[in-house]
């Protein structure tokens, strides 16, 4: 009997606990204010740090510590590529590209307002190649305290209004020549190796390859008749 007494008593005194747990009854707001304010100063401070210490050390271990060698040569990085086949890393690939990517907009960037932007902003804000409008987005972002929701709408809207003004320099490639600068990077890698037996299920996987190349075939076929019959065509000097 004593002993089921001392577990009513424990349950009563937990009960009393629980019942006094601050903001639980009602909404503290307060306390929701302060929470909100706390854990975006350690998830801003924390993904900061994280992203440099990364991009820090990816730039030292693979790019011989020179922060301008990492946009030209990542993609050709056979070693730094391979990070994205390790089954062991614990960090996703795409996150270590973004902690190296976010190092550059740091230094592009007043320090008060890169360092007080979220990791999840830099990333938004990456895709600006405006200086200034970085920075006017950068510093919109957080003195409006804006989410990431809200503020990937914003950068969204000021790139799009930003296109619809006309660019200087060079005129904008036609789709075929970007076309086929991609294609050619295609059959490069298709053919790069030898393809292995066990590529494919079933012959029926293979006829639908083959189906399909030559689907693109003929369509690079049509292409190539119709450049064909421009090259041939007397231009306006020639009339």
């Amino acid at each position: 009997m004593a002993a089921s007494k001392t577990t009513k008593n424990s349950a009563e005194v937990s009960a009393e606990l629980i019942s006094s747990l601050p903001g639980e009854g009602s909404v503290d707001e307060d306390l929701l204010d302060a929470a909100v304010a706390e854990i975006n100063r350690i998830y801003v401070s924390k993904g900061l740090e994280t992203a440099r210490a990364i991009g820090n050390y990816v730039v030292e271990a693979f790019f011989g510590g020179d922060l301008e060698s990492f946009d030209p040569r990542q993609k050709k990085h056979m070693t730094f590529r391979a990070l994205a086949e390790r089954e062991d890393l614990h960090v996703a690939y795409n996150t270590i590209w973004y902690s190296v990517a976010v190092l550059d907009q740091l230094r592009l960037l007043p320090e008060d307002i890169a360092e007080a932007l979220p990791l999840s902003h830099h990333k938004l804000l990456l895709p600006v190649a405006d200086a200034k409008m970085k920075a006017d987005l950068a510093a919109k972002a957080v003195e409006d305290k804006l989410s990431s929701r809200e503020f990937a709408e914003v950068v969204k809207a000021a790139r799009a209004s930003r296109s619809d003004k006309p660019r200087g320099g060079r005129p904008p490639l036609p789709a075929f020549v970007k076309g086929f600068r991609r294609l050619q990077k295609a059959v490069a890698l298709a053919t790069s190796e030898d393809i292995h037996p066990d590529a494919f299920k079933s012959s029926e996987d293979a006829a639908k390859f083959i189906s399909e190349i030559e689907k693109q075939m003929a369509l690079l076929e049509d292409l190539k008749e119709k450049m064909l019959a421009l090259s041939q065509a007397p231009s306006d000097s020639e009339k």
